[in-house]
């Protein structure tokens, strides 16, 4: 007996030949009733519930289980003085671990405290003294440097749109800071 082709075996199971053979979506294939294998729970929409006695109760001491509920902002701006001043008094001016601290209190600034003039300004000002810097430094550390500075510059940039008037002003500043300005000793060639 020779093998029924995909007609002939749909004719001889009831079903009804499509006519325009696989070309566009079958609108009947939405009108099937769902399958027993597939749980119709699955399409029906509601919240998820954890199950039965796993209910985690809420109560006000649960929220603030590790710290208390309190603002932490004044003492964290307090810590990153404190931090930026240890860094001033016993780092020089490109190391990175003080031009991280500054980064990291520049970005608490602009994200936390919602003070972007103020991020700008420590971004600025961090920047100006890594230029004036007058240590030596290796290859590793000018890299770190680099990294750090290129960050701070996003970070005054940031929020100011595409006409900014900081930028034209750091334009202004620089020829005038490059046409009267030589370098420190050991410093004449630039990397």
């Amino acid at each position: 007996m020779a093998p029924w082709d995909p007609e002939a075996a749909a004719m001889a199971l009831g079903e009804i030949p499509r006519l325009d053979k696989g070309k566009g979506i079958a609108m009947d294939d939405y009108l099937e009733e769902p399958s027993f294998a597939t749980p119709s729970h699955y399409f029906q929409g509601g919240p998820v519930q954890p199950p039965p006695g796993f209910e985690a109760p809420l109560s006000p001491m649960s929220l603030s289980f590790l710290l208390p509920a309190k603002d932490y902002l004044p003492m964290t701006n307090q810590y990153f003085e404190e931090a930026v001043a240890i860094a001033d008094r016993f780092l020089w001016g490109s190391h990175s671990l003080r031009l991280s601290v500054k980064t990291e209190y520049a970005a608490f600034l602009y994200d936390c405290v919602h003070d972007a003039e103020g991020s700008r300004e420590l971004a600025r000002l961090t920047i100006n003294e890594v230029y004036e810097a007058t240590e030596g430094m290796d290859d590793d550390m000018f890299r770190d440097a680099c990294e750090l500075v290129t960050v701070l510059g996003k970070m005054m940039r940031r929020g100011l749109g595409s006409s900014n008037t900081l930028h034209t002003q750091a334009q202004g500043s620089n020829l005038a800071l490059s046409t009267g300005a030589t370098p420190p000793i050991g410093m004449e060639n630039p990397i």
